[in-house]
C-alpha cells in the first residue's frame, strides 16, 4: 500500500512562548479538521464523466478535482496522527490505499485527482485558526 501524506506547516512567531502541551493541543485539533475535510472532499459527487458499470452509473471526477466517491476506500481509509516531538507536535494526515498516490498525483495515463494538496490549499487559514484556537493563541 502507498501511503499518500501532505503537510501543513503552522510556524507562529509566538508559538516559543506556547507550552508543549498547548502547541500539541492545537496541532492535534487542527490535524483533526483536516482529516474531516478530506473526507468532506472525498464525499463530493464527480463532475467528470459518467459510465455504466454493470447495473451501477459512476460519475468520475474531473482532472484536477478531488476523486469522486465510489467504493469509498479512499475516504475511509484517511486517518490523522499526532507525534510529539521536543519542542513541539506534528500532525499527519494520510491516505492509506494502493492508489492514492496515483489520484494524488497522476500517473502516464490518469491526470492528477489532487485531494489532499487540494485540501491543504483551500483550508490552510481555517486549520491556522482551528491551532490557535485550541492552543489558545490571541
Amino acid at each position: 500500500m502507498t501511503n499518500v501524506r501532505y503537510s501543513i506547516n503552522i510556524n507562529l512567531a509566538m508559538a516559543d512562548a506556547l507550552s508543549e502541551q498547548a502547541v500539541e493541543r492545537g496541532v492535534r485539533a487542527a490535524t483533526i479538521e483536516a482529516k474531516n475535510l478530506t473526507i468532506d472532499m472525498l464525499n463530493q459527487p464527480g463532475t467528470g464523466r459518467a459510465y455504466r458499470r454493470g447495473s451501477v452509473v459512476h460519475v468520475a471526477s474531473a482532472p484536477g478535482d478531488p476523486p469522486a466517491p465510489d467504493t469509498g476506500r479512499l475516504k475511509n481509509s484517511t486517518q490523522s496522527e499526532v507525534f510529539r516531538s521536543v519542542g513541539g507536535a506534528l500532525g499527519v494526515v494520510s491516505v492509506n490505499t494502493e492508489y492514492a498516490a496515483a489520484l494524488e498525483l497522476g500517473t502516464e495515463t490518469i491526470s492528477p485527482r489532487p485531494f489532499l494538496s487540494a485540501m491543504a490549499r483551500r483550508h490552510a487559514d481555517r486549520l491556522r485558526a482551528v491551532f490557535a484556537q485550541f492552543a489558545r493563541i490571541s
